[in-house]
């Protein structure tokens, strides 16, 4: 599951700490000095991938062809195939174990009016960890789109979500959550008008053996160099100068790619993966929409665990190699499916007393900062204008793929409907 180990299965955290237990029932095994508590916190970051070939949707030159898109995506939608996903990503964190998990794309799909989504992916995913004997809560989670695209004649329309998640194991204490939407944001031009598209963070204290790291979620923008360096600069500015602190997400930016928001943000932190495994290309991104295919083809590194005030001591993938495939029932018979266009990415790190934020006693009940609500885009009115800064896209995209601007497409899209609406009340 996991690329630590070539020839030999990678034993789980459970099973080094049963190992060191029986060791130290014969033996007096050395440990830190008296003062010098240390703490080994766990934290993977995965882009989900919300499932939807939005940009087949985007190519639609008039209202007609983009309802008829809209109708044909509708009819295709399979829970089953989000469930298989979701239990080859939660075998994933079952066997990484993590302390935090960031989360990229955590789609919600389905029809516009219903009561209940099609598809929630956060929720078929709990049921995934559920499934593992696995217990994690939302600590925080940031909305960056949620739009509505217009129906077919009498079918009702599409309602795409996107959000980042940051999920904690329910054995560790969280405090001082906070979520938020970057000023910086990418344009796109639908139609004629201009659509905003909005990146996010979310973070929580989180308490792993006696000693408190800040974790921090978040996806940078894709298709503007200038707009994700912005973004990452204020990424800088949220995470606290105090204490551990880890950034984990699809930063958009890495080797195999462009660099420019990796490298400010790595002349501050450390990149867990680059540094213990220095000779390994350790690619990410990204399989093809399908994820169907049989070989690997990822070729860039943009998932990244980065690390401020504590030491790397391991770090791998997850959901690269062939066998991290899952089977899917399809009605044409069994495929093997990736359990996302991304490769999960994992790290562990040394905390020790000098570094890691001590527990507050007593401790108060947290208390989260909302996200702004991302306006929701119909073809019947306008959106609202918000004060985000927006950047014109006059920069060549990174990358092409699915896990390359979904969340753009999203709200691109909501932008399209719009337009296509106004153009076709006009005719």
């Amino acid at each position: 599951m996991t690329d630590d180990s070539v020839g030999q299965p990678r034993p789980t955290r459970r099973q080094l700490l049963g190992g060191a237990a029986v060791a130290a029932a014969g033996a007096i095994i050395p440990g830190p000095a008296v003062g010098q508590q240390t703490a080994a916190p766990t934290v993977m970051t995965q882009n989900v991938y919300v499932g939807v070939d939005l940009f087949e949707l985007a190519e639609a030159d008039s209202l007609g062809e983009l309802l008829l898109r809209i109708s044909e995506l509708l009819g295709e939608i399979d829970p089953d195939r989000y469930a298989a996903r979701a239990r080859g990503i939660a075998a994933g964190i079952a066997a990484a174990e993590p302390d935090v998990v960031a989360l990229q794309e955590v789609g919600l799909v389905g029809r516009v009016g219903d009561s209940e989504p099609a598809i929630d992916v956060l929720e078929t995913l709990e049921s995934a960890l559920e499934a593992e004997e696995l217990s994690y809560e939302v600590a925080a989670e940031t909305v960056t789109a949620d739009t509505q695209l217009p129906g077919l004649g009498d079918e009702s329309g599409l309602r795409v979500a996107n959000r980042d998640v940051l999920l904690v194991h329910d054995n560790h204490e969280t405090r001082n959550t906070e979520t938020g939407i970057y000023d910086a944001a990418q344009s796109a031009t639908a139609g004629g008008e201009e659509i905003g598209i909005q990146r996010g963070y979310c973070l929580a204290e989180v308490t792993v053996g006696g000693a408190t790291f800040t974790a921090v979620g978040t996806h940078l923008e894709s298709s503007s160099r200038s707009t994700r360096r912005k973004q990452a600069e204020e990424l800088l500015e949220v995470a606290p100068d105090d204490g551990p602190v880890v950034l984990a997400g699809d930063f958009n930016s890495g080797p195999g790619t462009s660099t420019d928001a990796y490298d400010l943000l790595t002349r501050n932190f450390t990149d867990a993966y680059g540094t213990r495994n220095p000779d390994s290309d350790g690619f990410t991104c990204c399989q093809p929409a399908a994820l169907d295919n049989e070989e690997s083809q990822l070729e860039k590194r943009v998932d990244a665990v980065l690390v401020r005030g504590a030491t790397p001591t391991a770090a791998s993938r997850t959901g690269h190699e062939p066998d991290d495939r899952i089977t899917y029932e399809s009605a044409d018979g069994p495929v093997e499916l990736w359990p996302s266009d991304h490769a999960g990415v994992v790290a562990t790190f040394e905390l020790d007393d000098s570094l890691a934020t001590p527990t507050a006693t007593p401790t108060e009940t947290p208390t989260s900062v909302e996200t702004p609500t991302p306006v929701v885009t119909t073809p019947e009115e306008s959106p609202e204008p918000t004060e985000t800064q927006t950047e014109s896209a006059t920069e060549a995209a990174d990358g092409d793929g699915p896990g390359f601007g979904v969340a753009g497409a999203v709200t691109a899209l909501g932008g399209f409907g719009y337009a296509l609406g106004r153009l076709a009340r006009r005719e």
